[in-house]
Formats: structure tokens, sequence, C-alpha cells
């Protein structure tokens, strides 16, 4: 009975893992449904997998993927805000370390940014937004979805007039979050 058991488990150790096997451009279709931060992830799975996530076309970036401590919306003295922009340095290099890494930038499909848990009214963050939709104005940008917390009433963003020549954009989306203080 063990030798029945141990010859099993050494037929399934040999067996091919198929999605491993799948072509890159397979695999990195199907990471471009997932949030982009778990498409990074699975460059820890083996040698395979290392880089197929640099040519996914779809980037999903959300700042609620991060441990952020919760902050009370109602209560927004400096601290609170401090610790909202940490977090947004946080959200923002590892944004920044993605698009240093793609191997195709400017072939972006579809971009969601999601910040709502960690903008703060200031130029930085602006300026990190801006930098981000900039890079993925082109002739493949499909999709552009950008949900900004709009926490601090005066934050204002302006999409960049560059989107203009996006002729094969279908879907704009900018979304503001609004909390009454």
């Amino acid at each position: 009975m063990t030798e029945s058991n141990s010859k099993r488990q050494k037929a399934a150790q040999e067996q091919e893992d198929r999605i491993s096997s799948l072509p890159d451009c397979i695999l990195s279709h199907i990471m471009s449904f997932l949030p982009t931060k778990s498409s990074v992830e699975t460059s820890i799975l083996s040698r395979r997998w290392c880089n197929i996530w640099k040519d996914v076309s779809v980037l999903d970036f959300s700042d609620e993927s991060f441990e952020f401590v919760k902050s009370d919306h109602d209560d927004m003295d400096q601290e609170v805000m401090d610790q909202r922009f940490k977090f947004f340095l946080t959200f923002s290099l590892f944004v920044n370390g993605v698009f240093s890494c793609l191997r195709k930038p400017y072939q972006i499909g579809k971009m969601r940014l999601s910040c709502t848990k960690s903008l703060v009214d200031n130029k930085f963050c602006r300026c990190s937004i801006d930098t981000r939709v900039r890079s993925v104005i082109g002739p493949d940008l499909k999709e552009l979805d950008l949900i900004l917390d709009d926490i601090v009433v005066i934050f204002t963003y302006y999409l960049p007039t560059a989107l203009s020549a996006c002729t094969n954009l279908v879907s704009l989306r900018q979304a503001h979050l609004i909390h009454f203080l």
C-alpha cells in the first residue's frame, strides 16, 4: 500500500503544470484580469513566471491593495493627512516600479488608477497622477479609469489635453469620491 502511494505521489510530481506550459502571450492575457499588484506577485512563482507580467496591456492600480492604517474621515487633522501622504508615497513607489519594469510602457490598452485611501491635496500627488496618466497616452489606449478620493474638497486634477490624441480611446472615467466633513 505504501509503495502504491509513493508511486502516485511521484507520478503527480512528474505531471506537467498545465498553466505554466501555456504561451507567454496567453499567460499575460490572463494576468490582465488581475490587479497589477497580483500580476507582479506571480513573478516569485518560478523563473518561468519572472517576467511574464511585464507584457500585460492592462494596468489596474489601487491603493486599497496596500495595507494602510484606516483613517477617520471625520477628523482630518494634520497627523492624519501626513499619514495618508506616507501611504501615497508607498503606493506611488510601487506604481513607479511597475512602470520602470514594463517592456512596452506605451502599449497599454487599459489603465485603472484608484487612489481612495491615500490621496492628499499637494503638488506631489497631482504630479504623480499626471505622470502615470501621461505614461499610458498612446495609440493603444482604449480605456482610462481614474478614481480619486476627494477627501480634501479643493483637490482638483485636470486631465491632460494630450488625451485627445488617443484616437482609440472609447472609455474615459474620472470619478471623485466626495466625503462630507
